[in-house]
């Protein structure tokens, strides 16, 4: 069922810090907004430097070359992985299952070799019920992957 194969967070089960769901309307009822930036994490893995660039930008910085380059080494996924201030190793037991990893594979669309087509049908339904209202992009729905 999908109460034990999904994450607590994705299934809308109540957690310590609330529905992702409505963690998600929230930032997206104020995307446009001149102070917010949006990035997913498939922009990360497509073009880290250019979200970098992106990021800096809409801070109001300027990165030279040697700059960048730092950044987008620090913000590697192999090195956040084993950065205790990302991977939640240091995270309390209360809040985190140390029994699996947080950050896994760094790749996108491995759930395609965790999920059926029923399942995967039946997620973006799901998710589709949930985000009702709200226009969801190719990030947003796993049959775009």
């Amino acid at each position: 069922t999908w109460d034990r194969t999904l994450p607590p967070h994705v299934a809308d089960v109540a957690v310590s810090f609330g529905s992702w769901f409505e963690h998600i309307k929230t930032w997206m009822d104020v995307r446009d907004k001149a102070n917010i930036i949006f990035i997913a994490y498939e922009d990360l893995r497509k073009d880290l430097a250019g979200s970098v660039t992106r990021i800096a930008t809409f801070l109001g910085k300027k990165l030279d070359a040697e700059k960048l380059k730092a950044l987008v080494d620090h913000c590697s996924f192999s090195s956040m992985k084993n950065n205790n201030m990302v991977n939640y190793s240091e995270v309390p037991r209360t809040y985190f299952d140390r029994g699996q990893k947080f950050m896994r594979k760094g790749t996108v669309g491995d759930w395609k070799t965790m999920f059926t087509v029923a399942m995967n049908e039946e997620f973006d339904a799901f998710v589709r019920e949930k985000m009702k209202g709200y226009e969801l992009d190719d990030g947003w729905t796993s049959d775009t992957k």
